[in-house]
């Protein structure tokens, strides 16, 4: 019998790893993500966010390496943030996965950068 459970790299990166390879800061931001996958549509809540993606709290997991169309809107924006993303880990005890923006459109990226330096968001530690 031929198993739909998602892939599971068995643990996500540790916050060492994850310091290597980040490029930007990551805020914590908790706001409403939906996630539009080939078949499924999720529902979750941002744990915090960077320029290059985020990490989304949810039961409803996405295989790693799937491709999705995320939206979610920043606190006080008029319009929402669509972007072209990807799974790169999950995470099951607290369910969750972390997400890579694959193309951000000029407008969304500016938006996102002007949120985190509005003071709106806090760093978050490593």
């Amino acid at each position: 019998m031929e198993s739909n459970a998602p892939q599971s790299v068995g643990r996500p990166p540790s916050d060492s790893q994850l310091a290597d390879r980040r490029a930007t800061v990551r805020y914590a931001v908790n706001v409403a993500v939906y996630l539009v996958g080939d078949t499924r549509v999720c529902l979750g809540l941002s744990e915090n966010m960077s320029e290059g993606g985020l990490f989304i709290g949810t039961q409803c997991l996405l295989p790693i390496s799937m491709q999705a169309a995320i939206e979610f809107t920043l606190p006080g924006a008029a319009q929402p943030v669509v972007i072209d993303a990807i799974v790169r880990w999950v995470r099951f005890l607290p369910p969750g996965m972390g997400i890579q923006f694959l193309s951000v459109p000029a407008e969304h990226m500016d938006s996102i950068r002007a949120f985190f330096a509005s003071g709106a968001a806090k760093p978050c530690p490593l």
